[in-house]
């Protein structure tokens, strides 16, 4: 699982290079439909790309086609990953299962019956499953976008810190209210 939080952080910093990309896209298309020098941001990304040689119309497709290619990449990485975690986890779900039911089996016939059958089926079955997908497996995903957050955030703080620090404040309100509105309803 570790490992698994490990790849999802490393893929936000995708993120952070698809923002950026973008950011230069925009900044070459101001200057360029105003028909002025981009300045050195857009000098230094165009050079650090390669595509600096290139006619204006030219650099806007290379950089755009880039950043499709790069965020959509990130986003099969990150569905793939999602994919094979929630596989593991469910796959461990299963196994402790096994144990839990082991475990219940082997306690007393007057301690298995002070539970209803209903309870003890939930318990070994669907009570471990909905635990490990529903709680481990969102948490994962969750620790993943909480990094995704703030490497966005350090990442538009070196461009812009008042409309990063609003930002950050805007998402962070977001994520409150929804955690406290789902805690509710839960």
């Amino acid at each position: 699982l570790k490992l698994v939080v490990i790849f999802q952080i490393l893929l936000s910093i995708l993120d952070l290079v698809g923002v950026a990309l973008i950011g230069v896209i925009a900044t070459l298309s101001v200057y360029g439909i105003q028909s002025q020098d981009s300045g050195n941001f857009g000098v230094f990304f165009t050079r650090l790309l390669g595509v600096d040689g290139e006619s204006f119309q030219k650099q806007i497709l290379i950089l755009s086609l880039m950043t499709i290619t790069l965020l959509l990449s990130k986003t099969v990485a990150s569905l793939w990953i999602t994919k094979r975690s929630l596989k593991f986890v469910s796959r461990r779900g299963a196994m402790l299962s096994g144990k839990l039911l082991r475990k219940i089996l082997n306690k007393p016939s007057a301690e298995i019956n002070s539970y209803s059958h209903q309870e003890l089926i939930y318990a070994a079955t669907n009570g471990v499953q909905n635990l490990m997908t529903g709680i481990v497996g969102i948490s994962i995903s969750a620790i993943a976008d909480t990094f995704l957050l703030l490497f966005l955030t350090v990442g538009l703080f070196i461009f812009n810190p008042v409309l990063a620090l609003t930002t950050f404040i805007l998402f962070s309100f977001i994520g409150i209210f929804l955690s406290m509105y789902l805690r509710n309803k839960a």
